[in-house]
């Protein structure tokens, strides 16, 4: 049987960069700024957008082996749970968006339900099947504590306000990114296509989301590696996914 661990000791794990973060504002050090934005950026648009959404939940497109497992790792130390995890949430998503069964839609109280079913099995096992039988997936979801302990402890040693800047602000941002994403991109914005649901394209949201913002267009078709329909709809990653697909 698939071994879960609980939500609230995952949850834990966010709370605790909260924490972090708090300190690293109060006490801020500027030389140390230039780590939180480029890991921000290149772990989130690499390791969740690229690697959790549009390459193992949606399987847009196929590479080999070595990005496989990197943009994996990517993701997973983000701390918005394991690919496993993200993927099933996702895909429940997209088949019921915005209505009662979204786990994160802004018009069904998602992000309460989004908390309480990070780690739900129904909703893995009948959503993530094919991340279930990948070795890589399954041995990141199963050490996905561990290997978040690893890492603070490795930067640690080497300088402890990495896990502030380097580690716990990189996470925040991220995960409230996530989340002005998932409310603003089904609340307001214009529409390519009358999909039934409430996703929008917004701008604003692609401006930190590299492509993400058009939102609408990826509703519309999900399998598609590229969310650029209109020809000034800016999609940078797109271009990341041409230089690693096979």
């Amino acid at each position: 049987m698939f071994k879960l661990p609980h939500p609230l000791i995952v949850r834990s794990l966010q709370i605790f960069t909260h924490v972090l973060a708090l300190i690293g504002i109060v006490t801020w050090q500027t030389e140390y700024l230039l780590y939180s934005i480029l890991i921000y950026y290149i772990f989130s648009s690499i390791g969740i957008t690229v690697g959790f959404h549009r390459y193992l939940t949606h399987r847009s497109f196929k590479t080999n082996m070595f990005w496989h497992v990197l943009m994996s790792v990517m993701g997973t130390m983000v701390a918005q749970g394991s690919s496993i995890a993200w993927a099933a949430i996702h895909r429940q998503h997209h088949k019921y968006s915005d209505q009662q069964k979204d786990p994160h839609s802004v018009h069904q109280i998602g992000g309460i339900r989004a908390w309480l079913t990070l780690w739900d099995r129904d909703i893995i096992e009948h959503n993530t099947k094919d991340l279930m039988r990948d070795p890589v997936q399954k041995w990141l979801h199963k050490h996905y504590m561990e290997l978040h302990l690893f890492l603070i402890v490795a930067l640690a040693l080497v300088d402890p306000w990495l896990v502030v800047y380097a580690y716990a602000i990189p996470i925040v941002l991220t995960l409230h990114t996530s989340g002005i994403f998932n409310v603003a991109a089904h609340w307001h914005g214009y529409r390519n296509f009358n999909t039934p649901d409430h996703s929008y394209n917004t701008w604003y949201v692609n401006l930190f989301a590299l492509g993400e913002g058009w939102h609408n267009n990826h509703h519309q078709n999900p399998t598609n590696y590229t969310t650029k329909i209109k020809w000034w709809e800016f999609d940078p990653l797109a271009w990341f996914i041409r230089g690693i697909k096979i």
